[in-house]
């Protein structure tokens, strides 16, 4: 069984049973070193989402903690995960370069913000009652791009890669799209990720 498969029923079984993780976490691998890759790991204490009548869908995570450079300071987390289709246990092929979202992960204090940008596989399930998914970022690979201010670029190119439960909330997705994009600006236009692959 094919390892992204096998992962899709796991998170399935997990939402249908209540057993889903209780945290939102997200590893990203910094690769401008690729001898000595560093490796974050971040915890958001939040996740929503939010989809359109086309089956597209928005997760975002968030939070916002004290700097660790400067705890009078704020860092405040952004992930947008933008689906433009999803894969279909047992009936969709996905190799290790398909990708069926666009991924934006934004850092931003008080003086200055980066936005992170690129492409990804995310697999996800739906709670019975429509108001939960459970899913993970398989992989990704992003870049620095929109910026403000003089922010201190500390990713670089990377990839990352988490997990996350997201609750229902049409309104927080917004709300969170928007704020990102005031402060650095309307996404740079890219071509959404190509079709699922035909099965196999």
């Amino acid at each position: 069984m094919p390892r992204r498969l096998l992962k899709f029923l796991v998170l399935l079984v997990l939402a249908v049973t209540g057993c889903a993780p209780k945290e939102n976490r997200i590893v990203v691998d910094a690769l401008e070193d690729s001898a000595r890759p560093r490796q974050f790991h971040e915890r958001f204490d939040d996740a929503f989402f939010s989809f359109d009548g086309r089956d597209r869908w928005t997760i975002v995570l968030h939070s916002r903690r004290p700097a660790a450079a400067d705890p009078a300071h704020d860092v405040e987390q952004i992930l947008i995960l933008k689906l433009f289709w999803r894969p279909i246990p047992g009936t969709t092929f996905a190799d290790s370069t398909q990708t069926d979202a666009l991924i934006t992960y934004g850092l931003i204090t008080a003086g200055a913000c980066i936005a992170y940008e690129g492409a990804g596989f995310v697999y996800f399930s739906r709670s019975r009652d429509g108001t939960r998914l459970v899913g993970s970022i398989e992989s990704s690979n992003l870049a620095p791009d929109r910026k403000l201010g003089e922010p201190a670029d500390i990713f670089g190119r990377c990839r990352v890669t988490g997990r996350f439960v997201a609750r229902r909330d049409f309104s927080k997705v917004a709300e969170l799209v928007s704020r990102l994009n005031q402060r650095v600006g309307p996404p740079t236009p890219k071509r959404e990720p190509p079709p699922a692959a035909e099965p196999r």
